[in-house]
């Protein structure tokens, strides 16, 4: 589309909270490379044409017009040529090549910025859930048990959609795609860095000094994350932050929303034996659909009510009036629009809320069917049970015999080594005698040879 989207420029993705403040810091103190604080420039080029209803010179005149100027032109090439002029504006101004944007809500329109810029590359800053709950909790005071009962919140949209989207278009563009996890950024990041800038195709050696006051002080005023400021080096310490800050309730809710087969698929399967450890339980994918359709719907009336105050629509007047009431007289404005529905109105609500039921219907039956199979299993592991305990009895029985035929063996030992004994006794006491014999043999040998000696000296006298 021009000679930006090739090398010039770059996307940092990622869902607020996940540490891509903290990366497009990094990056934007290397000599090649600027990174502002969220510029939300995509944003609001893809909302060319939708201005805020109040607008005092009409917002559906805008919208009309606009809608009918553009029709049958490459919006997409106007789009691009917008944005490239600001971004090229803003390198210009800063003497550096390589311009990344790092807005985390482009997951909203990110497949619309990979067709505008085909060539464009994008690294995708991924970080658990979990940890982006707790941080989303701490910093924001983000409450996600209520955000979740009424499924209508901007921040319940980053970690419902946002994760899923990012991802979707992650596996869909694996070689314009860098990913990289924020536990490694942190606790290796000079290697994740080195990695990301060969990616983008900026120079690894050049030097930088990212926690220099000068560079911090550029940040300073803008939107992102501010705790920056006060950083003076990076650390770990928020890697299992999560599981002292979210109570037990909200990390069930977090699973609720990310089933264990979701985090495995987006790469953080070391949680689950943590999350196992804290008595959180996988409900399963179901609820997790569930739980993302209510809030695709709500993200969805969203976006039909900008369409209804930018297009000639019939229920775009009252709609307008309404805001305008509201601005003014909240209760009017809530009268103005509590009028009763019209029939084709009411069915096509209550068929959503049909098609809820029956959403919730499916997840309940699952879980009813899961719990067969456990019950089953259940029966099954109790028979081997006692299979296995029958035989641990004959083994027991086996050894007690064994144990009484040793018992015996020692005894019969024992008796034999007595014999024997007695018998070296015995045999000790015959060699004795026999010496003795042997004695007096020779003794009485000795005198009778002395005798018959003399007799016979006498005979020969």
């Amino acid at each position: 589309m021009n000679d930006m989207d090739s090398r010039s420029l770059a996307f940092l993705l990622g869902v607020p909270r996940s540490g891509t403040t903290l990366l497009s810091h990094l990056l934007d103190s290397h000599p090649e490379i600027a990174s502002p604080p969220e510029p939300w420039l995509m944003l609001a080029v893809q909302a060319m044409g939708a201005v805020h209803p109040l607008h005092p010179a009409g917002s559906q005149l805008i919208g009309e017009a606009f809608a009918q100027f553009v029709e049958g032109l490459d919006v997409g090439r106007a789009q691009a040529a917008c944005a490239t002029a600001l971004y090229g504006e803003y390198l210009r101004r800063e003497g550096k090549s390589i311009f990344i944007d790092k807005t985390p809500r482009y997951y909203q329109i990110v497949d619309e910025i990979g067709r505008i810029f085909p060539k464009a590359k994008f690294i995708y800053l991924k970080r658990n859930p979990f940890a982006v709950a707790g941080s989303l909790k701490a910093s924001w005071k983000f409450d996600l048990l209520a955000a979740l009962a009424d499924a209508d919140d901007e921040l319940l949209f980053d970690l419902v959609l946002g994760y899923r989207r990012l991802n979707r278009f992650a596996a869909a563009n694996p070689s314009r795609v860098h990913v990289c996890h924020y536990d490694d950024l942190v606790a290796n990041t000079e290697q994740a860095l080195r990695s990301a800038l060969v990616f983008l195709g900026a120079d690894p050696q050049a030097a930088s000094t990212p926690f220099a006051q000068e560079s911090l002080e550029r940040r300073r005023g803008h939107l992102g994350d501010h705790k920056i400021l006060e950083t003076r080096s990076i650390h770990q310490d928020s890697l299992w932050a999560w599981r002292d800050v979210l109570t037990r309730e909200e990390k069930q809710a977090v699973h609720d929303i990310f089933s264990s087969e979701e985090i495995v698929a987006l790469g953080f399967g070391d949680l689950l034996p943590a999350l196992e450890q804290d008595g959180i339980v996988d409900n399963g994918a179901a609820l997790a659909r569930v739980t993302h359709a209510r809030v695709e719907g709500n993200y969805r009336s969203r976006q039909h009510l900008i369409d209804v105050s930018t297009r000639g629509r019939p229920d775009a007047p009252k709609m307008i009036a309404a805001v305008r009431k509201a601005s003014r007289q909240p209760d009017d404005a809530i009268r103005l629009l509590g009028v009763k529905e019209s029939p084709l109105a009411l069915i096509e609500r209550q068929g959503a809320m049909l098609k809820q039921l029956e959403e919730e219907r499916a997840y309940f039956l699952a879980r009813i069917s899961e719990l067969g199979r456990i019950s089953e299993w259940i029966a099954q592991e109790k028979a081997a049970r006692q299979d296995l305990q029958q035989e641990l009895n004959i083994l027991s029985d086996a050894a007690a015999a064994e144990q009484a035929a040793h018992q015996k063996l020692d005894q019969s030992l024992n008796t034999l080594l007595d014999m024997a004994a007695v018998e070296r006794a015995a045999q000790q006491k015959l060699e004795q005698m026999i010496g003795h014999v042997s004695e007096v043999v020779q003794e009485t040998q000795k005198g009778l040879f002395g005798r018959l000696r003399r007799y016979v000296d006498g005979w020969r006298r």
